[in-house]
């Protein structure tokens, strides 16, 4: 029976151990022949290499050290045991020695393996400290390269860890061996043979010569530290830890020589010495004179005394976060100047790229009216920019991708090989309002219909997106679903590069192992021709290729000669960089040095660098020179839809809040310390985010692109500066900061949401429709900067309880002294132009064709019919040039009615007619 059950036990191990190894190979296997279809074999074949020699090397290394001490160690002779019985006697067992040397291989090898698990995760730390180069600047406190403290201080780390391991262990195996042979006698007090004691004493000064170097390490190391007033090196490490680190490492090592002079000494006072004294001293020297300086010495004058680390911490961490080249400048608001039509006509390309549609409530309308079908997804609205027919102009749009989940027969057939992909997308530019208050739309419905050539495409299918990360296979029998059309659906084959060819029994074989699905081994449907693609979302496609990036967690979609493409911006990032205060989850050393295309279609990705010379970025392409590209081999059309990461700039601004200051007292002291603003999104305040707007920089004759965000002071509500990163061309991560006066007050968003919820009509309004079976949702309040002037704007929007698409009703528009509202934006400016009542109840000119005076006196009749007629045309022509936003075509226009009345009134005789009334706004639809 017990037979029986041993040969049981043993074939489901055997069975466990094949299935195991089976399904590790499909898995490797599979893994390659995608990474290959990527062009990246190479990069697959460098970093297995990697990611196993090294775990193999040093376990070897390890096991060979320590199977090395258990031969020393090796008893001379059968050892003897004494075990004393149940009648109190002594009994002597002796063992055989053949048997120690399989057990001491063996034991090694375990422990080998067991330090090889450990160490596998940090073979990325031993690369880049063998392919790791110069920062070419350097620390202010050692004066070492920066790459001392991001690529070699973690492998020395690393190294000093791993060789306590090794001693320890050791130290311990062969204890113990000398422990059984006796060679090592506690029964009456400490006794020792010569070769233990050597072994021993020599392994103990190895540790202590290597405690010599954890104390250098340790003292370099302070430059992450936080146990005082500030991050990194601060008076008390300069003048009591430092110089105490370099006094134990001479300790170390004298106790180290100690220790092989013990040797040749009787007794064992000399080791019980050296431990003795270096325990002391790293008391008194590492812990108790440290404290006392801090106490005593720092703490009452800890302005003084820590000023000049002050300024290596904020030099330092200004300079990891990319913050040490950011350009200041002041903007001075013309506080009493109100908004005019000649600001408007200045700032035409500002106005019309004003975003009024916030991405909430326009997600969700291009769902009602865009998605078509239940399997039809879209996940979020991206913003970008793009030139049509002549015009900058800001738009927004979205993919419209397929969700497998929602088809409504999901078969295997459905959801694998018809079901494959989504397809074309939405944009809408950021301005424009329809009647109905809903977007207009530049890019539309299945196939898609495009209003400019920039903007139509010619491969609106999307394999690879941020919905569906489901495998499919393509080219198989069953034709693919491509998009509804009436009552039947069109059907495609796939083109493209993208996928694995299933061209022979062995990959279905593997790929069924892989997906544990044997349909694709035995499903008659797929051929040699047929593809299957999997990791199709293209965050986790890019992460998989190259993990030791960071990335932006939002790729955005650009619309580049007819085809889709994701962009994914990428960092390099380290925890190490020295004196730098981290942000969690980041680090202390941050640059957007990679962007990522992949193309929706083949599924293609491609890395390129923004800055090759940036060290990390370097040092990677020296370990894969395969993976990425200089930023120059980018397609020039997509390279004008590259973004600022507002992930990155998010970040940024948060730490620049507080590392603006560059004083140190003013610091110490966080006298000027500023916080990101708040808003009312939706009907609850909310941190600002940061927002892409297209303006004309001050000193900046061109239009483009940034990202924007203000600040307002800690506690305080009124805005004291706001940043911009620019990224149009040559002018790529470059930061503004433009800071407003000090003296005056400088409207926040929080005061200008205070002043809408204050004005009794908005408010009532507001009230109102909430209490109609609908809800209100405030989008994002923007802060425009024009010229020296600031615009406020916030869209409202409304969405009945029975429908899910928001519709624009409202656009508050505000200055720093006053505010407006308007159905559109157009309306909402009207009635903030300066030259209209100072209360805000500006007049409406509406003209109307006018009665003739009656009389046989009056002559010109036909002429002042003329005129009349001639004047409403202007004013017709005006309001379509401000429903255009056409600030220039509206002044114009304005002025020809201007002359038109003139002439009216000479003829007339100044009697100009009562009909041409004043109402408000001057009609603005």
């Amino acid at each position: 029976m017990n037979v029986v059950r041993r040969i049981l036990v043993t074939l489901v191990v055997a069975i466990a151990v094949v299935i195991g190894a089976v399904i590790w190979g499909a898995t490797l296997y599979t893994d390659y022949l995608w990474f290959a279809n990527l062009g990246f074999g190479a990069v697959f074949w460098t970093r297995l290499a990697w990611q196993w020699l090294i775990p193999i090397i040093a376990g070897g290394v390890f096991a060979l050290v320590v199977f090395v001490n258990l031969l020393i160690a090796r008893p001379s002779s059968a050892p003897r045991l004494s075990i004393v019985d149940g009648e109190g006697e002594t009994q002597e067992h002796s063992f055989s020695t053949s048997w120690y040397l399989p057990v001491a291989a063996v034991i090694s090898l375990v422990l080998g393996f067991f330090f090889s698990t450990g160490i596998g995760d940090s073979w990325h730390d031993i690369v880049l400290w063998l392919k790791g180069g110069s920062f070419g600047y350097t620390d202010p406190v050692f004066s070492r390269d920066i790459g001392f403290y991001i690529f070699d201080l973690p492998f020395y780390h690393l190294l000093y860890i791993s060789l306590q391991g090794v001693l320890w262990t050791s130290i311990i195996a062969s204890g113990i061996v000398y422990l059984i042979s006796g060679a090592v006698s506690f029964t009456e007090g400490v006794q020792i043979r010569t070769r233990a004691k050597a072994h021993i004493s020599v392994l103990l000064a190895g540790l202590f010569v290597l405690k010599a170097g954890g104390y250098l390490l340790k003292m370099y190391q302070r430059v992450y530290s936080s146990d005082g007033a500030i991050y990194g090196v601060g008076y008390t490490d300069v003048h009591a830890l430092i110089p105490g680190l370099k006094v134990l490492a001479v300790i170390a090592v004298i106790a180290a020589l100690s220790l092989l002079v013990n040797i040749f000494r009787p007794g064992l006072r000399w080791t019980a010495a050296s431990v003795v004294v270096l325990l002391l001293a790293s008391l008194l020297v590492g812990d108790v004179f440290p404290r006392l300086m801090q106490r005593f010495v720092v703490e009452p004058n800890e302005l003084i005394r820590e000023s000049p680390y002050l300024v290596n911490n904020i030099q330092m961490t200004r300079r990891g976060f990319g913050l040490d080249q950011v350009q200041q400048q002041e903007f001075d608001v013309a506080q009493d100047s109100h908004l005019t039509l000649a600001d408007l006509k200045a700032h035409e390309e500002i106005i019309k790229n004003i975003r009024l549609w916030d991405w909430r409530p326009l997600l969700q309308t291009y769902g009602q009216l865009q998605e078509m079908r239940l399997y039809y997804d879209f996940k979020e609205v991206d913003v970008d920019r793009y030139w049509l027919d002549g015009e900058y102009r800001q738009v927004m749009l979205a993919a419209r991708e397929l969700d497998p989940r929602q088809v409504q027969n999901p078969t295997w057939i459905n959801q694998r090989l018809q079901y494959t992909h989504g397809y074309g997308v939405v944009v809408s530019p950021v301005d424009e309002v329809t009647p109905e208050g809903l977007p207009s739309l530049w890019v539309k419905n299945i196939p898609p219909e495009s209003k400019y050539q920039a903007l139509e495409i010619i491969r609106p299918e999307i394999y690879y997106g941020e919905v569906a990360d489901d495998y499919v296979i393509v080219n198989s029998r069953t034709p693919e679903f491509d998009y509804p059309r009436g009552d039947e659906n069109a059907q495609t084959r796939y083109q493209g590069r993208g996928g694995v060819r299933l061209s022979h029994p062995l990959r279905r074989l593997a790929f069924a192992v892989r997906m544990a699905d044997p349909r694709i081994l035995i499903s008659g449907e797929i051929t040699d021709q047929s593809r299957i693609m999997f990791h199709r979302t293209v965050l986790n496609r890019v992460q998989l290729i190259a993990p030791f990036f960071r990335y932006e967690d939002d790729p955005y979609l650009v619309i580049s000669q007819g085809r889709l493409f994701w962009i994914i911006d990428g960092y390099t990032t380290s925890q190490n960089y020295p004196l730098a205060t981290p942000v969690r989850g980041w680090g202390n050393y941050v640059r957007n040095s990679i962007k990522v295309v992949v193309d929706a279609y083949h599924g293609s990705v491609e890395f390129f660098a923004m800055d090759p010379k940036e060290p990390i970025v370097a040092a990677y392409r020296r370990i894969f020179p395969d993976l990425i590209q200089d930023i120059a081999a980018m397609d020039p059309d997509l390279r004008q839809h590259l973004r600022y990461p507002e992930g990155l700039f998010t970040l940024q601004t948060n730490v620049y809040a507080a590392y603006h200051m560059s004083n140190p007292t003013v610091f110490y002291n966080r006298e000027d310390l500023w916080s990101i603003p708040e808003e009312i999104v939706g009907e609850t305040p909310a941190p600002v985010s940061p927002y892409y707007i297209i303006t004309r920089l001050p000193n900046s004759q061109e239009p483009e692109m940034v990202l924007m965000q203000p600040f307002t002071p800690v506690r305080k509500n009124n805005m004291v500066a706001w940043m911009a990163a620019r990224m149009d061309g040559d002018r790529y991560g470059e930061l503004l900061v433009y800071s407003f006066p000090k003296n005056e007050l400088t409207y926040g968003p929080m005061q200008v949401e205070a002043r809408v919820d204050q004005d009794r009509d908005i408010s009532q309004l507001l009230t109102l429709w909430s209490q109609q079976g609908s809800t209100v949702f405030r989008g994002n309040l923007l802060v425009i900067p024009l010229q020296d002037k600031i615009l406020y704007v916030e869209p409202v929007y409304l969405q009945a309880e029975q429908s899910q698409m928001p519709e624009m009703k409202m656009v508050i528009a505000g200055t720093g002294t006053r505010i407006a509202t308007g159905a559109t934006l157009g309306q909402a400016l009207q009635r903030l132009l300066a030259d209209g009542d100072p209360q805000g109840e500006e007049a409406r000119m509406v003209p109307v064709e006018p009665s003739l005076p009656e009389g046989p006196e009056f002559e010109g009749q036909q002429e002042y019919r003329g005129l009349v007629h001639r004047a409403i045309a202007s004013f017709d022509r005006a309001q379509e040039r401000l429903r255009a936003l056409d600030w220039a075509g509206y002044g114009q226009a304005m002025e020809e009615l201007e002359t038109l009345l003139r002439q009216l009134e000479e003829v007339s005789q100044g009697e100009l007619v009562e009909s041409i009334l004043m109402e408000e706004n001057l009609g603005l639809e």
